[in-house]
Formats: C-alpha cells, sequence, structure tokens
C-alpha cells in the first residue's frame, strides 16, 4: 500500500509539472490525466492502509473526520488558488511549479517513512529469529 503511494505522489508531481509546461490543451489534458488517477490512487490506497492500522471499533469516526478533512482542504485550497489568480499574486505556471515543488516534498516524506518501515520490520525479523 505504501509503494503504491508513493508511486502516486510522484505521478501527482509529474501532472503538475506536465501543467506548468503545457503549451497546448492536449498537454493539459495529460497533465490533469496524471494528476486525477493520482490522486484517486492516493484516496483509496489511503482509505485502505486507514482500515488496516485502525481500531475497527473507530473505523466509522475516522471515515467521517477524513471525508471532513478531504472536503475542507479541497475548499480551501480551491479558494487560495482562486484568489491567487484573482488578485494576481501568481500565474497560473507558477502555482503549478509550486504543486509539483510540494509533491516532490511529499515524495521524499513518504519515500523515507517507507524506506524507515522497511529497516524496522527487517530489524524486528531478525530479532525474533534470532531469539529462537
Amino acid at each position: 500500500l505504501i509503494s503504491s503511494i508513493v508511486f502516486a505522489i510522484a505521478l501527482l508531481g509529474v501532472g503538475y509539472l506536465a501543467w506548468a509546461l503545457a503549451g497546448d490543451f492536449w498537454a493539459v489534458q495529460l497533465g490533469n490525466l496524471l494528476r486525477s488517477s493520482a490522486s484517486s490512487i492516493i484516496w483509496i490506497k489511503s482509505t485502505i492502509l486507514l482500515q488496516h492500522v485502525s481500531d475497527r471499533q473507530y473505523l466509522g469516526r475516522l471515515f467521517a473526520l477524513e471525508v471532513a478533512f478531504y472536503t475542507i482542504s479541497n475548499a480551501s485550497s480551491s479558494y487560495t488558488v482562486a484568489a491567487m489568480l484573482d488578485f494576481g499574486f501568481m500565474r497560473q505556471k507558477t502555482i503549478c511549479a509550486l504543486l509539483c515543488g510540494l509533491s516532490c516534498v511529499l515524495f521524499a516524506l513518504w519515500a523515507y517513512i517507507k524506506a524507515k518501515r522497511r529497516t524496522t520490520t527487517v530489524h524486528q525479523y531478525q530479532l525474533i529469529y534470532s531469539n529462537k
């Protein structure tokens, strides 16, 4: 699951990069396809991950909280980007490049978490098998 999330975050960055470098309508559509696919993968895989690591008695509340955070973040990011464009703070390509950079930071963070988890898991197996 974590590998899929890391891959999707990288794909998200590629989609934003395609938007930032887009020269025509079809390049924007390609970026949108990549970005939308990545967002779907992240949402589905993170929900499954949440199911695996959570206590079953709290799942309903966690899913409600997840949807609430998703709705708030979606609305606030749309409002923020629209305000930046309306008031002339940044151009569209600059915003897309910043989002690509943010995706790179998130990718590095998740890749670090994945590597750390793999190291911890291998170390735990070594401890288990060395005690036998």
